[in-house]
């Protein structure tokens, strides 16, 4: 979203990001990233700030994660909600997203 402000000097462009583009951003940020398990990791953002959920293999990951999330533009803040998990369960996690099905 662009907006147009008009101040006393002129018309200044002023650019605004909503909460769904930047989940989007973010999300494709973090499964691009070589570093992160981005399947295991949930993106939710409200007024610019965003939620990290969802289990990492290290604290590093989670850590990566943050830094990811705060390169893209809109970001206000990260709120940084993600566990430690065993390798094994992050395994069946991932494999179970790719076929498509939801891990109970």
């Amino acid at each position: 979203m662009l907006a147009v402000a008009v101040g006393a000097c002129g018309p200044t462009l002023v650019t605004t990001y909503d909460d769904a583009s930047i989940t989007a951003r973010v999300t494709r940020a973090i499964l691009s990233d070589p570093l992160l398990d981005g399947l295991s990791i949930t993106v939710d953002t409200l007024a610019g700030t965003v939620t990290l959920t969802g289990e990492v293999r290290a604290e590093q990951q989670a850590v990566h994660a943050d830094a990811v999330a705060r390169t893209v533009d809109g970001v206000v803040g990260v709120e940084l909600r993600l566990r430690i998990a065993p390798d094994d369960h992050l395994d069946a996690l991932s494999a179970s997203r790719r076929r498509g099905a939801s891990w109970q």
